[in-house]
This record gives structure tokens, sequence and C-alpha cells, in this order.
């Protein structure tokens, strides 16, 4: 798999990329292939307030309803408002057309703490 270079991730799968003062969160293509076909997305709403690792939205997928957290905490700023009706996007192999939410006042910690493209692919090779 090939990650892009601007991008942190996460243990759960989650790449991050920061834009200015935004950080926009989504699927990596490990967590896509896990989860299977997704049917069903169930958005946060913008200005909630999501804390790292909360449960914080839900994916119906063949294999199973899975509920998802975030690597970083933060108030949405924008969410993917395309996959209430297409949440298939989901399944697409680019990177980039995966993304969850936008997030504004996320700890700059916890951000760092993320790992970078060449550690995520060592964490994934590991597992």
């Amino acid at each position: 798999m090939i990650f892009p270079e601007n991008c942190k991730f996460s243990r759960t799968h989650r790449w991050v990329e920061k834009v200015g003062e935004s950080y926009t969160v989504g699927f990596t293509p490990f967590l896509q292939e896990e989860l299977g076909d997704i049917t069903f997305i169930d958005l946060p709403e913008v200005g909630e307030t999501v804390v790292a690792d909360d449960s914080f939205m839900s994916v119906e997928a063949a294999k199973a309803v899975t509920e998802l957290s975030l690597p970083i905490s933060g108030k949405i700023e924008a969410v993917h408002e395309a996959l209430s009706d297409a949440p298939e996007l989901l399944n697409e192999a680019d990177v980039k057309k995966t993304w969850l939410v936008t997030l504004t006042d996320v700890p700059k910690k916890e951000y760092l703490a993320l790992m970078d493209a060449a550690e995520y692919e060592a964490f994934l090779a590991a597992e």
C-alpha cells in the first residue's frame, strides 16, 4: 500500500492530514478491507466536540456494525456529507476520498503522537 507522506496514522487505522489549522481524518485502506463493503454511515454533527478514542459514529458494513473513534480530539468543523447518500465511497482505494470529518482545536501533542507513513507501514507489517 502507498500512504501519503503528508499524513499521520493511528493504530486504529485512521489517517490524519493537517492543513492550516484544520485536521482531516479518514479510513486507511487496511480498515476499509477489514470492514468490507460499507452500506451505511451515521455521521456526527458539525460543531460537536469529540474526544480521542471515544466512539463518535457508527459504520454498517457487510461484516458488522462498528463504532468508530478518532485518534485525536477536537471540534468537528466539517463532515463528508456525500457519505450519507453514498457510504460506498468509503470503499474507494483512493485514501483522500475516504475522509470522514475535519476538526479544529486539536491538541498538538495528540497529533504529534501519531505515526508517520513509514512507521505505519512497519506497524502493519508487524501486525
